[in-house]
């Protein structure tokens, strides 16, 4: 049997394979602070920007999980789910229906989304 991402095994404990991920340049442009590995959809038809997404059932894709932070403006790669490509090669198709680099060198320069004290309102 193929393994597979996204699915679970009872057997082959220990098995090690390698992957290969379908990732996407993208931009923010959702509400509030995108944050490494947050669930996201794609905003637009070109599937170039990013927004949360409502719940695990909706997403499109998980913001790269290995960041530390995102800074404003930047672009970063989202980890697309495996049912959602199709022919995975280094360029692919999305099979979406229509929609409604770690390189950090000048970070002191860069302005980063305000940490989320977790209030929403109070004041």
């Amino acid at each position: 049997m193929e393994f597979k991402i996204g699915q679970t095994y009872n057997y082959g404990l220990g098995r090690r394979d390698a992957f290969h991920f379908a990732v996407v340049l993208v931009h923010w442009v959702g509400e509030g602070k995108p944050t490494p590995g947050m669930d996201v959809v794609f905003a637009d038809e070109d599937c170039t920007t990013v927004k949360a997404a409502k719940g695990k059932k909706d997403r499109h894709a998980v913001i790269d999980p290995y960041l530390e932070k995102i800074p404003v403006g930047k672009f970063f790669f989202v980890i697309l789910r495996p049912d959602i490509t199709k022919d995975l090669t280094h360029n692919f198709n999305l099979t979406l229906e229509p929609l409604e680099d770690r390189h950090q060198e000048d970070e002191d320069d860069d302005e980063f989304y305000e940490e989320d004290d977790g209030c929403r309102g109070c004041g």
